[in-house]
């Protein structure tokens, strides 16, 4: 069985249960098996795709019809999610932080590349790439110490504590 799939722009990816890979659509020919190995999560972006070996290394695989250096990722074992975007890729380390290469939009919708900085204080769970933008999921770090009021009404606009019935888990 699978366990995951995603879509890119013209082509799908999907990882199985004993951690291999099936992709089809139209990239570069690389229908069926991409690559060996054993994989726990997976993206797919504009004509390319990502994984996360079980080592905690990222592989890609694909187009980079643009030049924007998407095969050049970070290097390293401590990953746990990808995402792949337009001409843009995300990576999530175990620690909670987020690395990120390829191009983004300027201000005046020119491509530039570069990286923007997601917030210092923050802990992420997940990422998703758009098209021209990037999401994270973050936990909210509470103060156990601090008294909560049960007469009070839950406020729709406060951020839900992860490990809760209606916690979203995870972004696409």
């Amino acid at each position: 069985g699978f366990t995951a799939v995603l879509a890119g722009d013209d082509h799908a990816v999907a990882l199985r249960s004993d951690g291999s890979l099936y992709a089809w659509g139209y990239w570069g020919g690389a229908n069926g098996t991409p690559m060996a190995g054993t994989f726990t999560a997976i993206a797919a972006g504009n004509g390319f795709s990502l994984a996360v070996r079980s080592d905690g290394s990222i592989a890609w695989w694909g187009e980079d019809p643009y030049g924007y250096d998407l095969a050049s990722g970070p290097e390293g074992f401590d990953y746990t999610g990808v995402a792949g975007g337009y001409l843009h890729c995300l990576a999530l380390e175990r620690d909670g932080s987020i690395v990120g290469w390829g191009a983004g939009i300027d201000v005046s919708g020119h491509p530039s590349y570069g990286q923007a900085m997601p917030p210092s204080d923050a802990s992420f769970t997940a990422v998703a790439c758009g098209l021209y933008f990037s999401l994270g999921l973050t936990v909210t770090k509470t103060d156990p110490t601090e008294p909560k009021d049960p007469e009070q009404p839950k406020d729709p606009n406060e951020p839900v504590e992860p490990n809760q019935p209606d916690a979203p888990t995870a972004i696409a």
